[in-house]
């Protein structure tokens, strides 16, 4: 049974907005699926490598693809605890938040200044929220694992249950999703938390020797078109290719799709394939000690690879999506992110030959 055709178009936007932007890059197919599929999923996405490696830039495009731009901080309001919009009401237009994380950034520049007069006059710590992170429906933080705990532990909470929490009290926030980088994955044991926030990571390479005729070419037309823009004044922005709210409605899909094959699997256990390999799968990582796989990045894994089921156009999970494994590890260069490739493919002998 095909999808609704209201989602078939909604995923033919996406997968245009794909095919886009792995034409301004080299190299980089499998980042901008993975970053695709963080928009579905409404999931954060973490990108790993050396300096120069179009991290940002990769992000920069993305964004500018679906039209989610950077909001005015002059347009700045009081981020006060005002009711949300009633029935009916125009949604804040899309947003796009980026910063450089560093030790010595401070949580204004990521959250807002604080109002002195509020807190001088009525003791309430408020913050001027427009155009900052908690008001954002796309970010991306370079660096992320430079930040200091005080932005980290607001972090946490933003991605795990999309709620900030000024002066204490919890505001949910607009974002659909973070993107992030590092050069390097974190070693301290006090960021671990935030490191498994993301059940998605990928690796930007720098370019191989025999694509660099094309990294110069793509690298040089790009130059051109900022230089065109300038001289033009900025122009016009272009029509977007997809949506924030195509990936919306592919999200609400992809969660009823995984919901309900999770309600018939607690109910009667695993009756598919795919379900009978994601619970061997999951217990054969786990006592293998492959990554970190707790209940909650269990629990995602379980939305994302029905989340690339509609985005290839399918109801339900497939053995396909079991890729999605190769982009669980702890550490890019460790022996066992090797072994964790054998979980990824779609089919294992082993568990055909051990029957249900």
């Amino acid at each position: 049974m095909a999808l609704p055709e209201a989602v078939q178009a909604a995923v033919g936007r996406a997968q245009a907005l794909a095919k886009a932007v792995r034409a301004r890059f080299v190299d980089k197919d499998d980042v901008v699926d993975l970053m695709v599929l963080a928009m579905a999923a409404q999931e954060p996405l973490l990108l790993v490598g050396e300096p120069g490696t179009g991290k940002s830039d990769l992000v920069v495009q993305f964004c500018a693809a679906m039209g989610v731009r950077r909001q005015d901080p002059e347009a700045w309001e009081e981020d006060a605890a005002a009711p949300p919009p009633g029935k009916g009401a125009a949604r804040p237009a899309e947003t796009y938040f980026e910063r450089l994380l560093t030790p010595y950034t401070e949580p204004d520049e990521i959250f807002g200044p604080v109002r002195i007069r509020t807190l001088l006059e009525e003791e309430r710590l408020v913050r001027r929220g427009e155009g900052m992170l908690q008001r954002a429906t796309v970010a991306f933080l370079d660096e992320i694992f430079k930040a200091n705990s005080a932005i980290l532990n607001s972090l946490l909470g933003i991605l795990n249950e999309r709620r900030y929490h000024p002066a204490g009290r919890p505001v949910a926030v607009p974002l659909v999703t973070l993107f992030a980088a590092t050069n390097h994955l974190p070693d301290s044991p006090d960021l671990v938390a935030l490191l498994d926030r993301f059940p998605l990571r990928v690796e930007s390479r720098p370019v191989p020797p025999h694509a660099l005729p094309r990294l110069l070419r793509l690298g040089m037309e790009r130059e051109d078109d900022r230089l065109r823009d300038r001289d033009a004044g900025g122009g016009a922005p272009p029509t977007p290719l997809a949506s924030v709210a195509d990936f919306r409605l592919i999200h609400r899909v992809a969660v009823a799709a995984a919901l309900k094959s999770s309600m018939d699997l607690a109910k009667s256990g695993p009756q598919s394939p795919f379900e009978r390999d994601f619970v061997r799968r999951i217990r054969a990582i786990r006592d293998e000690d492959l990554c970190r796989l707790n209940d909650r990045r269990v629990v995602k894994l379980w939305k994302l690879m029905h989340a690339r089921a509609v985005l290839d156009g399918r109801h339900s999970a497939a053995d396909e999506d079991f890729v999605l494994l190769r982009h669980g590890w702890d550490d890019p260069s460790h022996e066992r992110r090797a072994r964790l490739e054998r979980y990824a493919q779609p089919l294992i002998p082993a568990f055909a030959a051990a029957g249900p």
